[in-house]
């Protein structure tokens, strides 16, 4: 497996990610979870963005 074939992103990852994003709600009783996990997956789709960035751009050197 190439450097390349290890950064691929993961669709079951972006699905979960999504399955979290739809099951995201506030919670009066812990009104700050909510913006821990908002963060979280804001984290997670930008370093996957960052990942297919630098994939897309070796892809283009090629």
């Amino acid at each position: 497996m190439t450097a390349n074939r290890a950064r691929e992103i993961d669709p079951i990852q972006i699905e979960n990610i999504a399955t979290r994003l739809r099951r995201l709600i506030p919670d009066r009783r812990d009104p700050e979870q909510f913006h821990t996990e908002k963060s979280e997956l804001e984290h997670l789709l930008r370093q996957m963005a960052k990942r297919l960035r630098k994939s897309n751009d070796a892809h283009a050197k090629s």
